[in-house]
């Protein structure tokens, strides 16, 4: 509210109040104004609000003399001398790779603003995963802005003589390293076998070229996982006589599916995205016919799993259990299928005797398995002994599900350097 000061005497110009008793100017409101501020705010007139706004003033004298901790650091952006054509500001660039792993790639995009990829997605040129993606995946651009990433190559460099000597790690160009390695590499320390090479498992047949030149020379070349995922084809190429060999599981087909603590629809075993794509193929309901067209799963775990989730029948079970329960399941499918003789048969049913086992839930699944030959298989985790992988292709070979890719399972020979003996 304003009110205008009377024909120009006193301040010129509208006087604003706030309240009619600031209007009144009421002794009461006098006494509320004065308590307004904190006890000692007077103290401030004078000396001492002049040494107050002398410590204020070094205080913002500090915060801008070398402090600059809290300051974007300045850069000088220039221009680009010749502009690349395939970079607009604003515009992303998409790029085709893949991720390598320890089972084989996993085909990927790569989005990029200016040169710094910032989101990863699957190819969906990719049939089999169908541009599907998991969270190793989309994590893996995240080690590209890792500080402790290598910015370039190193080599160790000694200092000094006797008890000075000092060796620290120094940034040298590609002709110094090449000139590092070929120092190291000597056909002394190579006869002894002093060089050795540690490295993660791949699939590349590149890199596996490069290990076997390494070995003639006779470097040591090892590979070593924080999780052992050979463990399946270790024993199916010690079963079979041969060098290691990986399941192929291929569900586009299979109409009944017995999983034994496999969880291929996470991300605990290899090939899980195609797996995903596959299974889920056989899920799709639009009718009522549909109905007895869809695959059917059974699931036997001892954790709580997304597969075990999806299953039309689960089974608890613990880990210890799962060598005794393939048995039972094995001695089931062999007696309906008569594919060997009764003493293996017998053999098989001795070790599940005491197990304790549900009996009448291994005759339903097996009969179904049986009931629905050549379109059924049984897949089991990469982490169960070297027993169930056995029992597991056994099974498989019984329900003629082994090499028929087109409708079940089929295998594939591994590269040897990768699943060393």
């Amino acid at each position: 509210m304003s009110v205008d000061t009377p024909n120009g005497k006193g301040a010129s110009g509208s006087r604003y109040w706030k309240s009619l008793d600031e209007l009144a100017e009421a002794p009461a409101f006098r006494t509320w104004v004065e308590r307004e501020f904190p006890e000692g705010a007077s103290m401030l007139d004078g000396g001492q609000r002049r040494n107050f706004m002398k410590v204020m003033a070094a205080s913002f004298g500090l915060a801008g003399f070398g402090m600059t901790g809290c300051r974007r650091p300045e850069q000088a952006i220039l221009p680009y001398g010749k502009s690349p054509e395939e970079v607009i500001p604003g515009i992303p660039n998409y790029y085709s790779t893949s991720l390598q792993t320890s089972f084989g790639n996993v085909p990927l995009i790569v989005e990029s603003h200016q040169s710094r990829p910032t989101k990863i997605e699957g190819n969906p040129s990719y049939l089999p995963t169908g541009g599907g993606t998991d969270v190793h995946s989309q994590a893996t651009v995240l080690s590209l802005y890792d500080p402790d990433r290598a910015q370039s190559s190193y080599i160790p460099v000694t200092k000094g003589t006797g008890e000075n000597k000092t060796t620290s790690w120094t940034t040298t160009p590609k002709t110094e390293v090449v000139k590092t390695l070929n120092g190291i590499l000597t056909p002394e320390r190579l006869a002894i076998g002093k060089v050795a090479v540690l490295a993660e498992s791949s699939s590349s047949p590149s890199r596996a070229k490069l290990a076997s030149k390494l070995r003639k020379k006779g470097v040591i070349w090892s590979e070593y996982d924080p999780i052992n995922s050979s463990t399946a084809a270790d024993a199916l190429g010690k079963a079979l006589s041969t060098n290691p060999l990986r399941s192929l599981p291929i569900l586009k087909k299979a109409k009944r599916i017995l999983s034994l603590d496999c969880d291929f629809l996470g991300i605990r075993e290899p090939d899980h995205l195609r797996l995903t794509r596959e299974f889920t193929k056989g899920r799709k309901v639009l009718s009522a016919a549909d109905t007895k067209e869809m695959n059917r799963l059974y699931s036997v775990e001892s954790d709580l799993t997304l597969t075990g989730a999806a299953a039309d029948h689960r089974l608890r079970l613990s880990s210890s259990q799962m060598v005794a329960f393939a048995s039972s399941i094995a001695a089931e499918v062999l007696s309906l299928t008569e594919k060997t003789n009764s003493t293996v048969i017998e053999k098989l049913k001795e070790r599940t005797a005491k197990a304790g086992l549900n009996s009448s839930w291994c005759k339903e699944a097996a009969t179904d398995l049986v009931n629905h030959k050549g379109e059924s298989l049984v897949v089991a985790g990469n982490h169960l002994p070297e027993e169930v992988h056995v029992l597991a292709y056994a099974i498989n070979q019984a329900l003629e599900a082994n090499g028929k890719p087109s409708s079940t399972q089929s295998f594939r020979q591994t590269n040897p350097q990768i699943f060393p003996n």
